[in-house]
């Protein structure tokens, strides 16, 4: 079963983080050491390459250039308070999340900045929502640490995890599922 496809509960007080995240809790962790990074990045580089066999339209080196695209249009949808957008670049937890959040008159429980200073991928996974290996069920996860200023030039830095159905094969069409502040 997927970690976070969980019901959200429309409440006064913001839902914690545990909550919002829409397919996978904690998915890199910057702080393990050296023994356990390398097969990390050993698995990731594998599933870079099954994720591009899998997609068309995938390339590893040129998906940091997507993921700050989709990033930076959540980010104008946010700031101009356009949220029917939101549906095209985040997965639907996250969407009514903002619904909820808009309702009530809360912030975010996540942040999202307006300049991107650099984004590299972290980590990559292929994951299922059953133990069925159909396409229909499996989702492709990439993982993007992104560097981003504030309005008074200090550096925050986030994980963003973005995600795609399998069965969805030609159209472009990867989500923010799962945004993580470092700092």
């Amino acid at each position: 079963m997927r970690n976070s496809r969980i019901l959200l509960k429309e409440a006064k007080g913001m839902v914690s983080k545990e909550t919002w995240a829409s397919s996978v809790l904690y998915p890199y962790d910057p702080n393990l050491p050296l023994y356990k990074r390398i097969p990390t990045q050993i698995y990731t580089k594998f599933c870079l390459s099954q994720i591009s066999n899998y997609f068309v339209d995938f390339k590893a080196r040129e998906f940091t250039a997507t993921a700050t695209r989709i990033y930076m249009e959540v980010s104008a949808s946010l700031n101009k308070g356009n949220r029917s957008n939101l549906v095209d670049y985040m997965t639907h937890p996250n969407v009514e999340i903002a619904k909820i959040s808009q309702k009530h008159g809360k912030e975010l429980p996540f942040k999202i900045f307006n300049d991107i200073k650099t984004a590299n991928i972290v980590y990559a996974r292929i994951s299922s929502e059953t133990e069925d290996n159909s396409a229909l069920v499996n989702f492709a996860h990439v993982t993007v640490k992104i560097d981003n200023l504030d309005e008074n030039g200090q550096t925050h830095s986030q994980t963003v995890v973005f995600e795609r159905r399998l069965d969805n094969k030609l159209k472009e069409s990867w989500k923010i599922c799962f945004i993580e502040d470092l700092n």
